[in-house]
């Protein structure tokens, strides 16, 4: 049994206008758990919350089942039902995430993946999930879900999604991973339809001695009735060598090619001197060029080359 209270000061968009508003949201939260036996055990959690912004105020309902069963070591499947009626699932517009704030998303420059529930104030999702490891050097994995979110233009639709991954050891600090993708939306009220397909594929290499390495391609197929279809194909590498404990030296390049909607070529490359500071802390000194090239003729926009020194302060929170 929890009470949470959020309150701040920031965007708080209404439809297509954003303005600066304040937020409060007071959330009092139920919640519990109850293990069957060594293998399965199920979980649920409820809430309600009472929200208040741009000087207007309502209330909400949340509701989550979570059942995990796992009869090995090597196998697990969890699955997840979650609903939501203007609570703290569906969520107020982008105020509470950030995203789209600050330098290149956010305040991190790495930016933030946005979710299902953004913009929503009807929220309802299904989702099952499988690992399994055959051995200690394959892992596979599997999920599905099932999403719809109402109340607001922008999230009017419902999505299925389906994907499969692999991760393969090979030996001797090598390592293939390969993801596969694919989701399907329609729309509320609406004939229009999206399709999605992503293929993932990476080869990492750490092998004894200073250098390591990482090789990737990814695919991207959209299809139904939206006028922003587009289709992209990229390539990245990466070589790495340590020059002392502290010290790395990387060497970055990335290609890209789209088509459809605002079809570009583009082009990224960098060299960059990393020294460890204190643990996850680091100072990158380093060059960088870019070049992005529109492939419609129509476009006058959007093309630029660029290339310069760059100097920053890096956090990596997975280790150095």
């Amino acid at each position: 049994l929890g009470f949470e209270r959020q309150d701040g000061t920031g965007p708080v968009r209404a439809g297509t206008n954003s303005s600066t508003g304040h937020l409060q949201i007071d959330t009092l939260r139920l919640g519990a758990s109850y293990a069957l036996d060594e293998k399965l055990t199920l979980a649920g959690t409820s809430s309600y919350s009472g929200v208040s912004a741009g000087g207007e105020h309502g209330k909400g309902l949340d509701y989550s089942l979570l059942a995990t069963y796992q009869p090995s070591t090597n196998l697990r499947v969890s699955s997840e039902y979650s609903l939501s009626d203007s609570g703290a699932l569906a969520t107020l517009g982008r105020f509470q995430n950030g995203y789209g704030l600050g330098y290149d998303g956010n305040g991190f420059s790495g930016g933030i993946n946005s979710d299902f529930t953004l913009g929503s104030t009807s929220y309802r999702m299904f989702k099952v999930t499988t690992e399994y490891d055959p051995n200690e050097k394959i892992s596979l994995n599997a999920d599905f879900t099932n999403a719809r979110t109402v109340g607001s233009v922008s999230s009017n639709s419902e999505t299925t999604a389906i994907g499969l991954g692999a991760t393969m050891d090979l030996g001797r600090g090598l390592q293939i991973s390969t993801t596969l993708d694919q989701s399907s939306t329609r729309f509320v009220d609406s004939e229009a339809s999206s399709r999605a397909t992503n293929l993932n594929f990476a080869l990492n290499g750490s092998p004894p001695g200073r250098l390591s390495y990482r090789v990737g391609l990814s695919l991207l197929l959209t299809g139904g009735q939206s006028d922003f279809k587009q289709n992209s194909t990229s390539y990245e590498a990466a070589l790495v060598y340590r020059l002392a404990k502290r010290h790395n030296l990387t060497l970055n390049f990335f290609t890209g090619s789209t088509s459809g909607y605002y079809p570009q070529d583009n082009l990224n490359a960098s060299l960059i001197y990393q020294y460890q500071i204190w643990q996850n802390l680091a100072l990158n000194i380093g060059y960088k060029y870019a070049d992005v090239h529109n492939r419609d003729p129509k476009l006058t926009s959007g093309a630029y080359r660029a290339s310069g020194f760059d100097l920053e302060l890096s956090f990596n929170f997975g280790g150095f």
